[in-house]
């Protein structure tokens, strides 16, 4: 099956594509800021921002910081998405570019997306917050989870071999402690799984 999110941008008619899940909740001006930010930044392929993360009953449970500038936020392309994947507005021009969403790639299509357009123009996160995310557990399982960072794992090699992106030292031994860490945390129940997952993005960033 291909990708149902290009399905949707082959029908725009708009300049930019603004991704958001059915379940999260927009803030208001989060599509005038964002659209602002790229028209005022031509060589900007894509704009995230800040987020809150509500749980099933819509009360916030954490906040989430993302990097704001480009040299920030390739400092950890290896180790960290770049944006909160519902949160991101891109340039449509850009992505028909690169040939839209990977196709077949359900769950970690944002992960091989977000290398290839590093390597087409900059990226920044306002220091906005600009949704409320959506996140339970009560349909991951621990399995998936595991099976999530596998494919992340397979998609940071083709990048390295395709894409001629190379990781610093930095980033192979963060990369590496990735590795170890989700193996011992595989035990654990998913909450603890995805705190421990939060607290480390915080350490190391």
């Amino acid at each position: 099956m291909g990708n149902v999110i290009n399905v949707g941008i082959r029908q725009s008619k708009g300049k930019y594509i603004a991704r958001m899940d059915a379940d999260d909740i927009m803030y208001p001006t989060r599509l005038e800021k964002q659209v602002e930010y790229l028209e005022s930044n031509p060589n900007c392929v894509a704009v995230g921002g800040q987020i809150d993360i509500i749980d099933e009953y819509g009360d916030k449970v954490n906040h989430r910081e993302y990097a704001l500038t480009d040299k920030e936020l390739r400092k950890n392309r290896f180790l960290f998405q770049p944006f909160a994947h519902p949160a991101v507005t891109l340039r449509k021009s850009t992505l028909e570019n690169i040939g839209l969403y990977p196709e077949d790639m359900w769950k970690v299509e944002d992960v091989k997306l977000f290398l290839i357009l590093s390597t087409k123009g900059e990226f920044a996160n306002l220091s906005d917050t600009v949704l409320k995310y959506r996140m339970t557990f009560k349909t991951e399982s621990q399995s998936k989870m595991i099976e999530h960072f596998k494919k992340t794992n397979d998609i940071r090699n083709w990048a390295i071999k395709e894409l001629n992106i190379k990781p610093t030292l930095r980033e192979h031994i963060i990369w590496d402690m990735q590795k170890v860490g989700v193996r011992v945390l595989s035990i654990f129940p998913p909450t603890l799984f995805m705190k421990s997952f939060e607290l480390f993005r915080k350490i190391v960033k």
